[in-house]
């Protein structure tokens, strides 16, 4: 599932929904979202202590998902087409 913003996937998450994989993107304010993708990374890892949790961003640097319990960082700058994000997917699952 594609969650706009954060508050809606914590609120989901509150449910007792829970799932295999997060990709957490860097900014998440167009939808209204007031918390960053580090902070979201933070707060999702509070709740869901094993998932899998992976940061994106148009940045080159991790602008902090690591530092806040994310698996690793993929800048949309370097993953350049959609097999590109499947390939590192797959060799994070290994």
């Amino acid at each position: 599932r594609v969650f706009p913003t954060c508050e809606i996937l914590l609120g989901e998450m509150t449910t007792g929904s829970r799932f295999v994989l997060y990709v957490v993107d860097n900014n998440l304010s167009e939808a209204g979202g007031v918390l960053k993708g580090p902070a979201c990374v933070s707060r999702v890892r509070g709740m869901h202590p094993g998932a899998l949790i992976i940061g994106l961003s148009t940045q080159d640097q991790d602008p902090g998902f690591v530092a806040n319990g994310a698996r690793t960082f993929f800048s949309k700058m370097k993953v350049v087409t959609q097999q590109d994000f499947v390939d590192a997917l797959a060799s994070l699952l290994k």
